[in-house]
């Protein structure tokens, strides 16, 4: 008989999952990962508002796979649902005879914000049950500090890169200054602001600005872009190897994000992506990027709102190439020693294996005492 190991997520997680990828291909643990999305219904009715055949299949697919892993047994089931989300009943059944792992990136468990609503009687309750000494992979220590009143069962597993592919160029071009924007083209990531900066320093040929993504400010990025020359708009890329050229052509990466009720940036993917190669790294200072960046060592921390310091700091490290050259090297040197997929991967042996040696657990603990 096979051996799988099966994935739940809202939306898909392969991005998310990609160490534990690259250990099974390395490793064999299992024959086969299944991932499935529990948004089903949604799914099946977007299939068939468009006509999409492809999309119908698809949910269908996974109410199946639901239905089978509900009526199954000992199977290990890795969770990546958002907490007090009211897909919670099925959890809790699926808790009953499978082997749990709850994969979280939110740290506010002391109940000051709730990323779903809560709709049904019991539905805290049941998320309560379902947690309790359940093992817990968090993002960062935030989320296993938050759900150690549920289990003394977590280990930190942060995102990763691939660092074969993410890796710095052996030159840079001095001038101009590169400033990279990598993510969804939508209001709360900062765009306002950083058409903002853009529009101040209108003409001011010492910088350059690329965009990378896609969303509801694609139109007006792809408008200033073709009539600006220091403007680049590159649409969505796909490609980890083109995106890794970007970077390298790259000074910083701008990633000034909102705080809002329902939503904050509890990571940033494209903060390792961009140290990987090299690029200084100026973000908000929201709880994620916190655990990333070392202010003003191998990045810069910002309040989201403070537009002049972020132009300050802009234009102060496009002037002094020295310092420039530290804060890259440091920014390479931290991801190399923290978040390339051979360490993580590493990290998702011990969950698995549910024998993690002493050393490797203080090592991990040591590991996250220094930035997630």
């Amino acid at each position: 008989m096979s051996k799988k190991i099966y994935i739940i997520h809202e939306n898909g997680a392969p991005r998310h999952f990609e160490a534990l990828i690259y250990l099974n291909e390395q490793q064999r643990l299992y024959d086969e990962i299944v991932s499935l999305e529990f948004t089903f219904v949604r799914q099946l009715l977007k299939g068939v508002v468009r006509k999409n055949p492809d999309l119908i299949v698809r949910a269908i697919r996974n109410a199946l796979l639901m239905v089978y892993l509900l009526f199954s047994r000992n199977k290990t089931i890795i969770v990546g649902a958002a907490p007090y989300d009211s897909f919670i009943y099925y959890l809790y059944l699926l808790k009953k005879n499978n082997e749990i792992i709850y994969y979280s990136s939110w740290p506010y468990w002391d109940y000051s914000k709730y990323p779903k609503k809560l709709r049904y009687w019991g539905q805290l309750l049941l998320w309560k049950k379902f947690l309790a000494n359940v093992q817990v992979v968090g993002v960062t220590e935030k989320v296993t500090q938050g759900l150690s009143q549920f289990t003394p069962r977590s280990i930190v597993i942060p995102h990763c890169i691939n660092s074969e592919v993410f890796t710095p160029a052996e030159v840079r071009e001095k001038a101009p200054f590169r400033i990279i924007y990598v993510g969804r083209l939508i209001e709360e990531k900062g765009i306002d602001l950083i058409l903002q900066i853009m529009n101040e320093w209108k003409g001011d040929n010492r910088f350059e600005w690329i965009f990378v993504g896609d969303g509801p400010y694609r139109d007006k990025i792809q408008a200033l872009a073709d009539q600006d020359a220091n403007v680049t708009y590159y649409g969505q890329i796909k490609d980890p190897a083109r995106l890794a050229q970007l970077y390298n052509q790259s000074h910083l990466l701008f990633l000034p994000s909102q705080t809002i009720s329902i939503w904050e940036e509890l990571f940033g993917i494209v903060l390792i992506e961009a140290m990987a190669c090299g690029v200084v790294p100026l973000s908000s200072n929201a709880i994620g990027p916190k655990t990333i960046i070392d202010h003003d060592k191998d990045g810069y921390l910002v309040a989201p709102d403070d537009i002049q310091s972020m132009k300050n700091l802009i234009a102060e490290l496009a002037a002094d190439s020295n310092k420039f050259d530290e804060m890259s090297r440091r920014a390479q040197e931290k991801v190399s020693l923290r978040y390339t997929i051979s360490i993580t991967s590493q990290l998702w042996w011990q969950t698995l294996s549910k024998d993690p040696s002493p050393v490797s657990v203080a090592a991990n603990a040591e590991r996250v005492k220094i930035g997630g």
